[in-house]
């Protein structure tokens, strides 16, 4: 698994790759791209924003595939605005070292005035730093495949064609420290290389530049070892991380359980409640309808026995409760105040079934005296 860390991700380490750094071993592709991710993450701020290292299997892949398996490594870099590039080639299997593409965005050379002589500041090349003594004519495949991809980018970024040739695009090689003898320092060297040019550019870019006081053979020894011993550690930590990180996880579910337990509590308390509250409610609802019940009884009774419920009319006035009356009471107070049935029943809210015989009748309304009268005489008319 990768680890996305600026541009293009950084392989895990394993102790398979480890091992590669022991005295006397070829370093493999994964230490390589760990070790120039730490170099380029080390630089100051400026030039790590000018300058783009690609993974060491990046020129494979254009080799094999050509720029269409490549083109979207950078997509969200546009790679004409760095001042190097840096391509790590993996020869035949058995061989690293290093391409520097320098000022790609520059279509010609930029000059400063030093003195009375103009002195190159930004010239567009293809620097060849190689630990073997090897020609520049000897690679030109590798320039002519670089020079095609740049080609291809800048028809895809700018829209517009360039034709990156040999004349606009040297290639120049650069004189390095080399390996005496022992075909397995290669990666070091290259990683040698990669950190001491970026961290101090050359101010002017020529053939056969010389950088051979950069570092010496014991330097490249020495390095070895302070890489073995900086990835054992960290490859240490991270065998660590898994019991941490399972520690966790148990703790983690612990508590996870602990919450589960405790919801479940709780929704049983809450289940019990409802429980509690539905019986209350239930109980409460029997209680009415027995109050229902025994209240249609009691009123059942008082009409069997001749006693009724009337509203305080006929009781005492003014009120609204009711009062149980006999029903000789009733029978004097309907001939007292000339009431009809129909006003008893309502007023007693029984049907005239329910009532007795004597109560169901209309009674008569009273009639009204006529009072007899004379008028008074009149003159020339009788007296009725």
């Amino acid at each position: 698994m990768e680890e996305k860390k600026g541009v293009f991700g950084v392989p895990s380490l394993t102790e398979e790759s480890l091992v590669t750094l022991n005295d006397g071993m070829w370093l493999d592709d994964i230490v390589m791209d760990i070790q120039l991710r730490s170099v380029h993450e080390e630089l100051g701020p400026n030039i790590r924003r000018k300058s783009l290292i690609y993974p060491v299997h990046f020129y494979t892949k254009l080799k094999t595939g050509g720029y269409t398996d490549v083109i979207r490594w950078t997509k969200h870099e546009d790679i004409f605005r760095k001042d190097y590039l840096l391509i790590v080639e993996n020869v035949l299997g058995n061989h690293w070292r290093l391409m520097i593409v320098c000022f790609p965005g520059n279509e010609e050379v930029e000059y400063i005035k030093r003195g009375r002589r103009l002195v190159q500041r930004k010239r567009p090349c293809i620097l060849m730093l190689d630990s073997r003594p090897v020609e520049v004519s000897d690679s030109m495949e590798v320039f002519q495949n670089i020079r095609s991809y740049l080609t291809e980018m800048w028809k895809n970024k700018k829209q517009k064609p360039r034709i990156y040739s040999a004349d606009s695009m040297p290639a120049l090689k650069v004189q390095v420290p080399e390996q005496q003898g022992n075909s397995s320092e290669c990666g070091l060297f290259v990683l040698l290389y990669a950190e001491h040019f970026l961290n101090d550019p050359p101010k002017e870019l020529i053939n056969e530049l010389d950088c051979t006081s950069w570092f010496t053979l014991a330097d490249a020894f020495s390095k070895r070892a302070q890489i073995r011993d900086k990835m054992q550690s960290c490859l240490e930590a991270e065998g660590g991380e898994p019991e941490e990180i399972k520690a966790d996880e148990e703790e983690s579910e612990e508590q996870q359980n602990i919450f589960e337990r405790g919801k479940d509590a709780e929704e049983n308390k809450s289940e019990q409640r409802r429980q509690e509250e539905s019986i209350v409610n239930e109980k409460v609802k029997e209680n009415k309808e027995k109050g229902k019940i025994h209240h249609e009884r009691d009123e059942s009774s008082s009409l069997q026995a001749g006693n009724y419920t009337v509203l305080g009319r006929l009781s005492v006035p003014g009120t609204k409760r009711k009062y149980t009356i006999t029903q000789d009471e009733l029978k004097r107070r309907i001939t007292a105040e000339n009431m009809s049935n129909n006003m008893l029943r309502s007023l007693i809210r029984v049907r005239k079934e329910d009532l007795p015989e004597e109560l169901r009748e209309q009674r008569p309304k009273k009639q009204r005296l006529k009072l007899a009268y004379s008028l008074p005489s009149v003159k020339g008319r009788p007296q009725t």
